[in-house]
């Protein structure tokens, strides 16, 4: 991929995180994505990556991604950014290492404190214990 279409690719997905718009996300996704998180060390498919966006997007009010710096690669980018929401309150600065190849996302390593989003994992934990109850 040409830079210009890996930066188009990077555009692209900021503007399907920020709009929480689930398809455009899927969109952008080569069919066997992995999006790997530091903070749980868990890697998703990428439905599961789809599935994230759809339930933190129903249920944090706010969510912003603001100074972006990136760097393109021969093979992707690293970019990193602040992502702040006003409820549950939270500014997490980030870091993506991302894959691309044939205008597809191949993989993302997303890198962030925590701490500073542990108001939302409270949330999912809780959202995970209702569902294995009912």
């Amino acid at each position: 991929m040409t830079p210009e279409e890996i930066g188009s690719l990077a555009d692209a997905l900021m503007t399907a995180l920020a709009g929480a718009d689930p398809a455009a996300l899927g969109a952008l996704y080569a069919s066997e994505v992995a999006v790997w998180h530091n903070y749980d060390r868990v890697e998703q498919t990428g439905e599961q990556s789809v599935r994230t966006l759809a339930w933190m997007s129903s249920r944090v009010r706010g969510l912003t991604y603001s100074e972006v710096h990136r760097d393109l690669l021969p093979d992707g980018y690293v970019q990193r950014h602040l992502m702040t929401a006003t409820e549950p309150a939270f500014t997490a600065p980030c870091m993506l290492r991302v894959w691309c190849a044939d205008g597809r996302i191949t993989r993302i390593e997303e890198y962030l404190d925590s701490a500073d989003v542990q108001a939302v994992r409270e949330m999912a934990a809780a959202h995970l214990r209702n569902r294995v109850a009912t």
